[in-house]
């Protein structure tokens, strides 16, 4: 353990780093993650073979918008699902961290 001078407070530096460095994060609000799930077709001599594919999660390219509430995002989330059921969806927040 160290003890920081100025405050007397014992504090494991290994964990939390200088006080003065420590920036607030601020949340921004939410945005929606997509895993989009495909089907890709190769001509072979029997056939097309389909294979299925994952986008990995990113952005959802066509909500490309910045939700101030969880409960909002949830609510675009349940809707997205109706239309593409097969994709996966994650709200994830966002944060600043300035000064």
């Amino acid at each position: 353990m160290k003890q920081i001078e100025s405050t007397k407070v014992p504090i494991n530096a290994d964990v939390m780093p200088v006080l003065n460095n420590v920036l607030p994060a601020v949340l921004l609000g939410y945005v929606i993650m997509r895993n989009m799930r495909f089907k890709v077709g190769t001509q072979k001599v029997n056939g097309t073979e389909w294979r299925e594919m994952e986008s990995g999660f990113q952005i959802d390219y066509v909500k490309k918008k910045l939700y101030q509430y969880k409960s909002s995002v949830d609510e675009a989330i349940e809707q997205l699902r109706k239309h593409n059921p097969s994709d996966d969806y994650e709200a994830h927040p966002v944060y600043w961290y300035g000064r």
